[in-house]
């Protein structure tokens, strides 16, 4: 059982999803069994699915929009809402990507005639690239590397993992 906090709206994930039409909850249902991850999509994967799919839907009850009848005006009107709620715009793009893979399932079914997401975007990141990178100057390195011992095994191995991390710039998952 994970021990991670409630995210945003999950415990109302469920009624949102139930308060839709049974043919978009069934289609919804059936594009999370066959569509996400090719059919294999981990129990998370499909409760992150729900969930951004339910926050969406409240959204739309909130603006007195039915998502069955969503236009594109509207998913923008939902992306400027998510830019203003402070999401990032990585956040805003994969939230947007959701809506847009449920509407794909309504179509699919045959339920909409045109995916209202389709092509809506998260935005732009107008970060400069080198704010992005986030890297250990000269001197902090030297500094770590103080801080590891030389004289044990594992000093050695974490020395060598910190060396090769600085030197070719990867990442922690990569290590």
């Amino acid at each position: 059982m994970s021990s991670r906090p409630p995210q945003e709206n999950e415990a109302e994930a469920t009624p949102q999803i139930e308060a839709l039409p049974p043919t978009i909850q069934a289609a919804f249902a059936s594009f999370l069994a066959l569509d996400v991850a090719s059919g294999d999509a981990t129990a998370d994967t499909v409760k992150a699915y729900v969930r951004e799919v339910a926050y969406y839907v409240t959204w739309c009850k909130e603006n007195g929009i039915t998502p069955e009848t969503a236009q594109r005006s509207h998913i923008e009107g939902y992306r400027e809402y998510l830019k203003i709620k402070g999401h990032k715009t990585s956040t805003r793009q994969h939230k947007l990507s959701i809506v847009r893979r449920f509407y794909e399932g309504a179509l699919k079914e045959g339920l909409i005639r045109v995916n209202p997401a389709a092509n809506v975007k998260g935005g732009k990141d107008m970060t400069a690239p080198e704010e992005k990178m986030k890297a250990l100057s000269a001197m902090s390195l030297g500094a770590l590397m103080a801080h590891v011992p030389a004289n044990s095994l594992t000093g050695k191995r974490d020395r060598a993992i910190i060396g090769l991390m600085a030197i070719h710039g990867l990442r922690r998952v990569e290590v």
